[in-house]
């Protein structure tokens, strides 16, 4: 069994399957193991389905013949990054065979209410349990001239986003949702006695380019925080590199997007930028903040 990295090789040269490649094998933002126990609900662990031989051949085989893979998740290109993260994991779940997958976006309802949504819930051949996995992706930095790591000091690039609020709505909200009442109706028409619990939050961390600093609580040990800078114009990227849409900021680049932004006008938002290679291939990616990131313009 061939453990996750940070930053997993992907031979693969099809986008959309290295994006799959990512999304479920790189290593998560927030290793649960390394958390106190009260920090996540009783059982939670990462998700356990890790990059095997078998599952690189599957990637392999899909690599030559994408068509599949690609039709899948054709409705959720240039959407929401969200919802093409998850339409990958639920390709993969539906297609490995140590897998039944139950249900994707299982919503809970009560009193004509929607009081939250099963992410997915899949049994394990192997392990011979359910499971309920909650999945996220997220790009956090750090404020600049914070003192400790602490979730609260990671914004999102709009600076509404923070990693405490995110790991506290998935442990208070989304990984209790299987202890509610409303939910053992449902769970029990699906054949559904007893649940372990998976979080994968998938990503990156920007740190400031000249205040490294350390780590988030759960951070993995093998993972290396990704950095930014601020500067004048954060839509103008350097010569030899390309600024990324969101629909490209998972797997790493291997070609300079065929939608190039250079120049476009979006000075006062964060901006994400792939430095290449000679052949369009990424070498490593940072952000560009506004000089007053992150208070507004």
């Amino acid at each position: 069994m061939t453990a996750p990295s940070h930053k997993l090789a992907l031979p693969w040269r099809n986008r959309a399957v290295r994006d799959l490649a990512w999304s479920c094998f790189s290593t998560p933002m927030i290793d649960c193991a390394t958390l106190p126990a009260q920090m996540l609900p009783a059982t939670t662990t990462n998700c356990q389905l890790r990059l095997s031989r078998e599952r690189r051949a599957w990637l392999d085989g899909l690599d030559q013949q994408p068509a599949p893979l690609e039709a899948y998740i054709e409705t959720t290109r240039g959407g929401r990054l969200g919802l093409y993260f998850e339409k990958l994991w639920h390709f993969f779940l539906e297609q490995d065979p140590q897998v039944d997958l139950l249900a994707t976006n299982l919503a809970v309802r009560h009193e004509g209410r929607t009081l939250g949504e099963f992410d997915v819930i899949y049994f394990c051949r192997q392990r011979r349990r359910h499971i309920h996995l909650e999945l996220a992706v997220k790009f956090y930095l750090r404020g600049p001239n914070v003192t400790g790591s602490a979730w609260k000091h990671w914004l999102g690039p709009n600076t509404r986003d923070r990693l405490d609020l995110k790991v506290k709505r998935m442990r208070d909200h989304q990984l209790a949702l299987s202890d509610r009442e409303e939910a053992a109706a449902m769970l029990t028409a699906l054949g559904v006695t007893a649940l372990d619990r998976e979080m994968e939050m998938k990503g990156r961390l920007f740190a400031p380019c000249d205040q490294p600093g350390e780590p988030p609580p759960g951070w993995p040990v093998t993972a290396s925080l990704d950095t930014y800078q601020h500067c004048a114009s954060p839509d103008m990227p350097p010569e030899g590199a390309t600024l990324l849409e969101r629909e490209f900021w998972l797997a790493p680049v291997l070609e300079r997007p065929t939608r190039d932004n250079r120049g476009e006008p979006h000075a006062h938002r964060p901006q994400l930028v792939a430095e290449l290679d000679t052949c369009g291939a990424e070498l490593r990616r940072y952000f560009q903040v506004p000089e007053t990131w992150p208070s507004p313009a």
